[in-house]
């Protein structure tokens, strides 16, 4: 069965109206808004279609954001910083130079010392 509960707030001339109906499948409401002059008649205005919005538990909520931050995490990590480029002494060696820089590694939230070679 559907149920139905509706607020109303009248303001100036104008309604607004939130409607909700709860279906039978279990954690999925069906939303329906619509702003109307009162005015205009019935017949010109034009039918909202509702839109679902699935529901979640405090718990899956929780998990969900939790999840979110950490994925956002991953994908933003500091950048790089602190440069400090030194001279190799080795004339023989493959590389010229050495960076030295300070970064976050994927594992912890820390800075690292990290160092890169610049091959000749």
């Amino acid at each position: 069965m559907w149920k139905r509960s509706e607020q109303m707030k009248i303001k100036s001339g104008k309604c607004n109206m939130a409607a909700a109906m709860e279906t039978e499948q279990l954690g999925v409401e069906i939303f329906e808004t619509a702003d109307c002059e009162e005015n205009i008649e019935s017949q010109d205005r034009p039918k909202l279609e509702p839109f679902y919005v699935e529901r979640y538990s405090w718990s899956q909520l929780k998990k969900l954001l939790a999840d979110t931050r950490k994925y956002h995490g991953y994908m933003m990590a500091k950048a790089p910083h602190d440069f400090m480029f030194v001279k190799r002494n080795d004339p023989d060696g493959p590389h010229s130079d050495r960076i030295y820089y300070l970064a976050m590694s994927g594992e912890n939230r820390e800075n690292t010392l990290f160092y890169s070679e610049i091959p000749k």
